[in-house]
């Protein structure tokens, strides 16, 4: 990228960029702040190359980078005051959507934020697309008013939170947690999925309030989860293998799926508070670790699936235990 440079483009009605044009600097600065939404499409070159990128827009923003960008921080300067992250409802009644793709990897050092101001629903998607590798420092949490999705062809590091409005966020590939992490898609109808494998010795706090909670790969096969907590969720389905420190599930509406085996190595153990359960892999627990149940509806149980539990176990169900 430029050496050194910080380009702005402050605009109020925002700015449309050609296929053939190219942005090349050490900094980006995207500001339009207008009542009416200014929007910045800057997604059709493949020759920008921008090293950080900040916005504080009234309007949608797309860019694309030709190698490794940062959302990050910008010193003020030119009398622009710094700049971090980026924000997409300045000035507007209503959020916009974020789309950013980098044929490099793409750091989020600061918030990504297209958080509901007026009526709007579920029009602030935020979309990350990396050729190498997605980062989310401890600063980078992101607040949607629209669906998060997130994928990286070297995949994905995460310290951060991310919060919907009842919109679904998907880890589409390869996730490691570098630090404890709070997903909340609010109390409607936003299901989490991680497409790929999950890992990272850190502690997941899981809110889907009616949405579903979908693990379709292992969970922990490399680096055993911390605490994994599921606050609320319709269903939870675990197609294979769960590795934890401990699982609490704080409420179920609907079914809860172990397919594979399910590990825990504290005293905590398992601990299920729900609907209905179905465990096909066998649950085992170490360390003294319990199993506990507390379910409205059944408890669908494989043979010899709750067999290797270190501490007490306690199935309490309303329905049928089978």
């Amino acid at each position: 990228a430029g050496q050194f440079i910080t380009l702005d483009l402050n605009q109020q009605q925002g700015a449309t960029q050609s296929s053939t044009g190219a942005l090349i600097a050490s900094n980006l600065r995207l500001i339009s702040t207008g009542n009416v939404a200014g929007s910045f499409s800057l997604g059709t070159s493949t020759l920008n190359d921008v090293d950080t990128l900040a916005a504080n827009t009234s309007g949608a923003v797309t860019f694309k980078d030709l190698d490794t960008l940062t959302i990050g921080s910008i010193s003020g300067s030119s009398g622009i005051a710094a700049m971090a992250g980026i924000s997409t409802y300045s000035g507007a009644a209503d959020s916009a959507p974020v789309l950013i793709t980098t044929g490099g990897n793409l750091t989020v050092n600061q918030a990504i934020d297209t958080r509901r101001v007026g009526s709007s629903i579920s029009v602030g998607t935020v979309t990350l697309n990396s050729a190498g590798s997605i980062v989310l420092t401890g600063a980078g949490n992101i607040t949607s008013d629209g669906l998060v999705q997130l994928t990286a062809s070297s995949g994905i590091q995460t310290d951060a939170d991310i919060t919907t409005t009842n919109d679904n966020v998907t880890l589409v590939s390869a996730t490691t947690l570098t630090g404890a992490v709070a997903i909340n898609t609010g109390t409607g109808a936003g299901t989490i999925a991680f497409n790929n494998t999950l890992n990272g010795a850190q502690n997941l706090t899981l809110t889907a309030g009616t949405g579903n909670i979908d693990f379709d790969a292992a969970v922990g096969n490399t680096a055993r989860l911390g605490i994994l907590t599921i606050v609320s969720a319709t269903n939870v389905t675990a197609d294979t293998t769960v590795t934890a420190a401990s699982i609490l599930q704080q409420a179920g509406s609907g079914t809860t799926t172990f397919t594979g085996a399910v590990n825990t190595n504290t005293v905590a153990g398992v601990n299920l508070t729900g609907t209905n359960l179905v465990v096909t892999g066998g649950i085992t627990t170490t360390s003294n670790g319990v199993l506990t149940t507390d379910l409205s509806g059944s408890a669908t149980l494989a043979n010899g699936s709750v067999s290797n539990i270190a501490g007490a176990t306690t199935i309490d169900a309303d329905g049928a235990i089978l």
